[in-house]
């Protein structure tokens, strides 16, 4: 899978993600536009780098909520603070 193919399901999985955990980037996005794009595009990041995003898109598909976000997940810890 390239790189760019990367990204961009790195986009919708930590959308999914957020939205699974309860999270709005919404509204963080009206509170601090800047720092809430900064944040994304660094989640964006390090989804892409993951070597679990199969493992994250399969977890997804199963549930419409989380409680917390899978221990593989690189973002977890900001996840959860959302």
């Amino acid at each position: 899978m390239s790189f760019f193919s990367k990204l961009g399901n790195g986009a919708d999985l930590v959308i999914g993600m957020s939205d699974r955990l309860g999270g709005n980037f919404d509204a963080a996005m009206v509170r601090n536009p800047e720092k809430a794009a900064q944040d994304y595009r660094s989640m964006v990041l390090r989804c892409a780098s993951c070597t679990e995003q199969e493992s994250c898109a399969e977890h997804q598909a199963n549930s419409t909520s989380f409680d917390a976000a899978p221990e593989y997940c690189l973002n977890k810890g900001v996840l959860e603070r959302q």
